[in-house]
């Protein structure tokens, strides 16, 4: 029932989707051609690909009810079509609202590859995982996951009933959460124990992070501007010229200074004469001066304190009037407020370059059994549970 042993170079293939009845198998962690290929010497992988006969893979329907095929094993994991139809639900179902036929299905396997691939990362680091935690890790991811359990109640008024409603609307179940909750804090326990003497960070590599990334920790002066715009093309009439329409936004515009100098609310002239902005009173919301196009507004806000008005500006669009609700002064954070925040981003960084070094080293010992009949199978039933016609 079992084909032969493949070597692959999988990352030739990472991007394959499944078409039509063409035979694929999941190698390494992705989906490949059934069939001898040449291998990269670096990358050899182990596999199985059950047999492309779909006699040979056993009834896949029972009494007119699909039945939860495997679409792979892998050490003693099995992911079935239940699994992957339940837990890509949610995007099926998205997908399914705007495509259908052969676009459903290649964007549909392209999920369930991305979702297969995830799961196999799973599968490989925590086997490794639960057997070199050690007694000590386990006593750390017992205490966490059950902290974790009490946040879920205590979010929920201490109430089991009331959390485990929750849980149902949400697809899941208390014991489901805690087991995907644990499955990660493993992982993340371990790798960081094997992780802590290979991941090294140094002032230097700080403060170089610190000087890349100045415009993170350095803002510049930012204004909250007010602007009346009067467009000239709203104005024109017909059988009139441009000059005629220039003439009348700009009488507008002076229409408007006129009742601001005499006192009245910003916000109550933008909703009156603004073309542009009109609910929102003519704000415009927090900018950088340097970020505006027009040379004459950024003049105007250099000259302008907060509560002032420019007088009527000519622009693009026809006349305008700037103001200022609000100056936020040029501000730079100190490095030694964000060197932790830093240290960690660059220890995330190496800690994610060793975990995809690991992962590499175990697909290449990874034994993998796959089913192409299942995964038309899975396509199939996506289809008809998420497809929505026109």
């Amino acid at each position: 029932m079992f084909g032969h042993g493949i070597n692959c170079n999988w990352a030739r293939y990472l991007a394959m989707g499944v078409c039509g009845g063409m035979l694929v198998g999941w190698c390494g962690g992705c989906w490949s051609k059934a069939k001898e290929e040449a291998a990269d010497p670096g990358e050899t992988v182990k596999m199985q690909v059950i047999n492309n006969n779909e006699q040979e893979a056993g009834p896949l329907v029972m009494e007119g009810q699909p039945v939860a095929a495997v679409l792979i094993q892998m050490e003693q994991e099995v992911i079935t079509t239940s699994d992957v139809l339940s837990a890509l639900a949610e995007p099926l179902e998205e997908l399914g609202k705007i495509s259908q036929g052969q676009q459903f299905r290649r964007q549909a396997s392209q999920l369930i590859m991305q979702y297969l691939r995830g799961r196999e990362a799973d599968i490989l680091l925590l086997n490794e995982a639960e057997e070199g935690l050690g007694e000590e890790g386990t006593r750390l991811v017992q205490g966490q996951t059950e902290a974790y359990r009490q946040k879920l109640l205590r979010d929920c008024n201490n109430s089991p009933t009331r959390l485990g409603k929750k849980l149902r609307a949400e697809g899941t179940t208390l014991e489901d959460k805690l087991k995907d909750y644990r499955r990660k804090l493993v992982i993340q326990t371990y790798l960081r124990s094997q992780f802590a003497s290979r991941i090294n960070i140094t002032r230097q590599d700080i403060m170089d992070y610190y000087k890349q990334h100045h415009e993170q920790y350095n803002s510049p002066m930012r204004v909250e501007l007010l602007k009346i715009q009067i467009k000239t093309a709203k104005h024109s009439q017909s059988g009139e010229g441009l000059v005629e329409a220039e003439e009348r936004a700009r009488q507008i515009a002076q229409e408007a200074w006129t009742k601001l100098s005499e006192g009245v609310e910003f916000g109550e002239v933008a909703r009156k004469y603004s073309d542009v902005r009109k609910e929102q009173g003519g704000n415009w919301g927090e900018v950088n001066p340097a970020s505006l196009i027009e040379a004459k507004e950024r003049e105007a806000i250099e000259r302008l304190k907060e509560g002032e008005y420019s007088g009527v500006l000519e622009n693009a669009l026809g006349y305008c009037i700037i103001g200022i609700a609000k100056i936020i002064p040029a501000s730079k954070t100190p490095l030694e407020k964000v060197q932790e925040e830093i240290q960690q981003a660059l220890w995330s960084k190496q800690y994610k370059r060793l975990e995809s070094e690991r992962l590499t080293e175990l697909r290449r010992e990874a034994v993998v059994t796959a089913s192409p009949v299942a995964m038309r199978l899975t396509l199939d039933l996506a289809q008809q549970r998420f497809e929505r016609g026109d």
